[in-house]
This record gives C-alpha cells, sequence and structure tokens, in this order.
C-alpha cells in the first residue's frame, strides 16, 4: 500500500505560501467558514481561520510538486511498525483500521522527510482545529449531493476569480459532475478539451457543458 502526504484543500503547496495567491487563500478561507456555518459548526468565523492555518502548516511540510515527481527519492518501503516509529504522534494503526486495511503489514512512505512533520503537526494541533478541519472537509466533499446552500457555496467557490479569468469556456450549472466521487457514464461520443482553467469541456453532439474538475474543493 501506497502512502502519500495530503490534507490540503487547494490544489497545491502555493496557493498557501505565495503572496500571489493570497486571493486565493482568501476565498478558500471564506469557503470554508460558508460550510461550517451551513453545518452550524460553532464559531464558524475563527474556526475556519484555523482550518486554513493548519493547512498552511502542511502546506510548509510538503513536499514540491517536482520533489513529487523524484520516482526513486519517493519510493520508500518499510514496515507499519517502521512508520509507527519514524512519524510518531500520529495513530498509524489507527488510521489503517479505519480504512479498513489493519491487516497491511508493510508500505511505501512517498515523501519521506514530510512524514514526521506533517505527523507532529497532527500531534500539535488542538483537538477543536482537527474537529472543525474534519467537518470541513465532511461538508465539502459532500456539498453538490447536499441542499442548495451547499452546492451553491461549492460552485461558486470553483469558479475562482482567477478560473473566470483564464477560463476560455462557458460557464453554466451543469447537474453533474465530473471527478474521482461520481463516475459519469455516456453513451454518446464525446470530445474532450480541457480549457487554460483546468475544466474540462464535454461536447456531446451539439450539446455543450463544462464540468469542474476537482481543482479547489475534491
Amino acid at each position: 500500500m501506497y502512502l502519500n502526504q495530503a490534507g490540503l484543500g487547494m490544489p497545491d503547496r502555493r496557493y498557501y505560501l505565495l503572496e500571489e495567491f493570497a486571493r486565493e487563500r482568501r476565498g478558500y478561507r471564506e469557503y470554508a467558514r460558508r460550510l461550517l456555518a451551513l453545518v452550524k459548526w460553532p464559531n464558524p468565523v475563527e474556526s475556519a481561520m484555523a482550518v486554513v492555518a493548519f493547512e498552511g502548516r502542511i502546506a510548509e511540510a510538503s513536499w514540491t510538486a517536482a520533489e513529487q515527481r523524484d520516482a526513486v527519492k519517493s519510493f520508500n518501503p518499510m514496515s507499519v511498525a517502521e512508520l509507527t516509529a519514524f512519524a510518531p504522534g500520529f495513530p498509524w494503526q489507527e488510521f489503517l483500521a479505519g480504512a479498513h486495511v489493519a491487516d497491511v503489514q508493510r508500505v511505501v512512505v512517498g515523501e519521506k522527510s514530510a512524514f514526521p512533520k506533517i505527523a507532529a503537526i497532527f500531534a500539535d494541533a488542538p483537538m477543536e482545529t482537527l474537529k472543525a478541519w474534519c467537518a470541513f472537509n465532511v461538508a465539502d466533499r459532500a456539498a453538490p449531493y447536499l441542499s442548495r446552500p451547499f452546492v451553491t457555496a461549492r460552485f461558486e467557490f470553483g469558479w475562482s476569480p482567477r478560473a473566470m479569468e483564464l477560463c476560455t469556456c462557458t460557464p453554466r450549472r451543469c447537474s453533474a459532475q465530473i471527478g474521482s466521487d461520481l463516475l459519469v457514464r455516456t453513451t454518446v461520443s464525446v470530445v474532450l478539451r480541457v480549457s487554460p482553467c483546468g475544466f474540462i469541456c464535454l461536447r456531446p453532439k451539439s450539446a455543450r457543458a463544462c464540468f469542474g474538475l476537482s481543482t479547489f474543493a475534491t
């Protein structure tokens, strides 16, 4: 089983660290506040700020995209016991059990130097921050299937100002999604074209619809 760094709601660590993405960070923080408010989470403003700051610390510890492309550097097999000793502070056994793979004895760690740092970040984070982060992630993933306020919040966040500036498609609200959460089957021939904004356009016959791929919120 392969284990890789995770925990970020935005596409890349740069979105948390570079000034050029300050607008995206503000939008992401507002999106987190909006979802937490919708699920009646206590103090949604403060909780959203804590969630984004928490992910920012994970981003600092994470590998760059260039480092992740190093096939040799990112292949680090070890036993679960070795992983527990190498990256203490994170409940690895409970994590694997919760993923229904408790019988796994060996794993391949991708971003090796990042693992102990991220484990320490989880260990040091206040419990209330971890709870808010989990609540936000659950709401984010469920948003397309919940009531209209959730769907609207996710859709409006996906069409960020920068995406709108770069996009050459005609944005429109769609009743289906393409992404890891939903397998879309179609019986008609389609032409796929990825636009500069990271959105994909389907052209079944004369119809045209734009579906947001997991660009900001997955």
